[in-house]
């Protein structure tokens, strides 16, 4: 009679050599990999420090980890290129720069830029698993963004209170950085849909409504604009039905005098004398045209824009826009490098969205473009990339998209689950 397979001295056999493969240094490492990331995923709209810590630690693993791949390192040839660009002439503009004393402390967050192949490697001869963590960590993300969202809908509408909702007393009570989360939670989780009808639907619409309501009272246009537009061409293309929904939540905004006296100030703010303009037509090309080879990162001061143009603000240090802020930063080499990249990303992206074909979680790569459609259309008039907090959720954002695209290539988009 033959040996059963199915034998105890088989079973423990195979045990045992799980056992080896899940305890060796490479799955090891792996998992530590993944639960940094995780940590990362959640404290970036939630705490810089708490961010800080798991992105540092998750890149420095990541860096080992190349390492001993030695010739196996992801390659994405056009974005990888562009990458190593930008850092030289970052590291060139910090080094040969006016303060190149302020600017070389600052060059630590190019550390970061391992991230970018942080998510793939994490799942490295597991690609099957690669659409359950990208949910896992844009579900992480959604998590510290509602927590956040919901302590400022609490601190806004307390500080309004007391201030009898005085507009310029509500306006200062929003800051830049924030609502571009609650832009990103809000975009994630309508592409993965908020039906009440689905599993962990009600969690998921009371997340998003948090997001939207906290966004709002920040009441930053910018954000609003680049929601409007990144939404409607999510819902148009994907999600017809929500569309309806978020043309009725803005409709109903419209209702607040706080949001109506804000768009009304739109044009004297975009207006030939507003700061904004005299940053982008007036200061950018004179210091472009002084230092084309960059000033390096953190070395413009405010006296540098008011020796150009006198402008009401005493204490801006950048230009609300992130090619020129790039431009003025690591001179005209950055800003192409840069921009190449971004256009690399971008195109991998809308390759990500052919490519999901197959049944599954096809709301992943599609959240994935909505945000970083939404975040470059703010950064239009914000720099937002030059914000710690957001420069490290476009880490986290990219190298999710260089995991799906494995994912998607080898068919394990249809394992993960739908939830975020």
């Amino acid at each position: 009679m033959s040996a059963d397979a199915q034998s105890p001295a088989s079973l423990w056999r195979a045990r045992l050599a799980a056992w080896l493969e899940w305890t060796s240094d490479g799955a090891r490492d792996r998992r530590w990999l993944r639960a940094l990331l995780t940590g990362y995923a959640f404290f970036v709209p939630l705490w810089i420090g708490g961010a800080q810590f798991f992105g540092y630690a998750a890149a420095a693993l990541t860096a080992g980890m190349l390492w001993r791949r030695r010739g196996r390192l992801p390659w994405r040839a056009c974005a990888t290129v562009a990458v190593l660009l930008w850092v030289f002439f970052s590291v060139a503009a910090a080094v040969a720069g006016p303060c190149p004393n302020t600017a070389v402390r600052k060059l630590n967050r190019l550390f970061l830029l391992f991230l970018l192949w942080a998510p793939e490697i994490s799942v490295a001869g597991r690609s099957d698993r690669g659409g359950v963590w990208a949910a896992r960590w844009l579900g992480a993300f959604v998590v510290g963004a509602t927590v956040r969202g919901a302590a400022d809908i609490v601190r806004i509408l307390a500080g309004a209170r007391r201030s009898g909702w005085e507009p310029a007393a509500v306006f200062d009570l929003g800051n830049m950085r924030d609502p571009q989360f609650y832009l990103s939670a809000a975009l994630i989780l309508i592409a993965a849909g908020c039906g009440i009808r689905a599993a962990g639907g009600a969690r998921r619409l009371a997340a998003a409504a948090i997001a939207l309501v906290a966004m709002v009272l920040h009441f930053k246009r910018g954000v609003w604009l680049a929601f409007a537009v990144s939404a409607s061409a999510l819902c148009l293309a994907y999600r017809r039905r929500v569309f309806v929904v978020l043309a009725a939540a803005g409709l109903a905004a419209l209702a607040l005098p706080t949001v109506r006296a804000r768009l009304a100030a739109a044009g004297r703010d975009l207006s030939e004398r507003s700061t904004r303009v005299k940053l982008w037509v007036r200061v950018a090309p004179v210091l472009i045209r002084r230092h084309p080879w960059g000033m390096g990162r953190g070395a413009l001061r405010n006296t540098d824009i008011q020796n150009i143009a006198r402008i009401p603000e005493t204490k801006i240090n950048h230009l609300h826009n992130n090619l020129l802020q790039i431009a003025v930063e690591s001179g005209w080499g950055g800003a192409a490098a840069w921009l190449v990249w971004m256009f690399a990303v971008g195109a991998d992206m809308a390759r990500n969205l052919r490519r999901s074909a197959a049944p599954g979680p096809r709301w992943i790569p599609i959240a994935l473009g909505a945000v970083f459609l939404g975040l470059h259309l703010n950064g239009l008039i914000e720099c937002n990339f030059g914000d710690s907090e957001i420069y490290m959720w476009f880490l986290l954002l990219i190298g999710l998209s260089n995991l799906w695209r494995g994912v998607a290539a080898e068919g394990g988009a249809a394992q993960a689950p739908v939830n975020a």
